[in-house]
C-alpha cells in the first residue's frame, strides 16, 4: 500500500475517454488523499472549518481553511497558500489556529 506523500501529484485527472464510471470517485478520494498528506506534513487542518489568528493582523479568521493553490511539493519547510474566504495568506502567516465546532 502506498503512502499519501508517495501517491502525491499535483493535480489529479478526470479520465472519461475509458468508460470508467467510478472517475469522479477516484479523483475524489485523490483530493482527499492530497489534502491528508497536507494536513500531515503542515500539521495544519486544511479543509475543516479552523479559527485563524494571522501575525501582524488584528482579529481572527473563521471558515472552511482551503488551499489557494496545490503546494509543487510535500515539504514543510515552504509555505504553503492557503485561503479563508476571500482572504488569502500563507502558511508561515499563522500564528495560532483551532479547529472550529461545525454548526
Amino acid at each position: 500500500m502506498e503512502s499519501a506523500e508517495e501517491g502525491f501529484q499535483i493535480q489529479g485527472e478526470l479520465d472519461f475517454e475509458s468508460g470508467n464510471s467510478d472517475g469522479f470517485e477516484n479523483w475524489r478520494r485523490h483530493q482527499e488523499a492530497t489534502l491528508e498528506a497536507v494536513r500531515h506534513e503542515w500539521s495544519l487542518p486544511v479543509g475543516l472549518r479552523t479559527r485563524v489568528r494571522l501575525r501582524h493582523t488584528v482579529g481572527e479568521l473563521v471558515g472552511k481553511l482551503l488551499l489557494a493553490e496545490n503546494p509543487t511539493a510535500l515539504d514543510r519547510h515552504l509555505p504553503l497558500n492557503l485561503r479563508m474566504g476571500r482572504v488569502d495568506f500563507t502558511s508561515c502567516e499563522i500564528e495560532d489556529w483551532c479547529i472550529e465546532d461545525e454548526e
